[in-house]
């Protein structure tokens, strides 16, 4: 969970609050009426991520807007306007299975969807397609590490991204 102060922070430099108005709100009154957004986990909005294109950073998009666009309008890709911190530990991260890493790692850069949803599209993206329940295990050779990325219907690394992608287009 993002600790308050930094939520506070990301709203105030990013301008972009997507959730109930909240002129006028003092105190209590801005508690209450986060906690009345029921589209979001608690916080999650505060932290939207905004994308730019790599040619021109005037252009803009939410997460939703990026991929159902693709390219940005100037033929450029978006990126993130910011990366945000991951909130666990890297050996937090290294037990959890792929679809878990995915969703903690998606809330945070899919801001504009809700939990529900990255749940769906992750649940339907990496189902029993993928020829292991680890969807893409780590294997240890001479000492390295390596992850397999060709477990997926047509076996190439593609599948990791081009599975979820149709859920996420049709989710936005």
């Amino acid at each position: 969970m993002w600790p308050e102060q930094s939520c506070i922070h990301a709203v105030t430099e990013l301008n972009e609050w997507p959730g109930p108005d909240l002129s006028g709100a003092e105190g209590t009154e801005i508690d209450q009426r986060i906690q009345e957004d029921t589209d979001r986990e608690k916080w999650g909005s505060f932290m939207q991520i905004m994308y730019r294109s790599t040619r021109d950073s005037q252009l803009r998009a939410t997460a939703s807007q990026a991929v159902l666009q693709g390219l940005a309008p100037d033929g450029g890709l978006y990126v993130p306007e910011t990366i945000p911190s991951f909130d666990g530990s890297w050996e937090e991260l290294s037990k959890m299975s792929y679809r878990e890493t995915a969703r903690r790692v998606m809330r945070l850069l899919l801001t504009d969807y809700t939990e529900d949803e990255l749940q769906s599209c992750i649940d339907r993206a990496y189902d029993d397609k993928f020829d292991t329940e680890k969807i893409a295990p780590l294997r240890e050779a001479n000492g390295t590490e390596y992850l397999e990325l060709f477990h997926g219907a047509t076996l190439a690394f593609k599948d990791m991204a081009l599975s979820i992608l149709p859920h996420l287009m049709t989710t936005a």
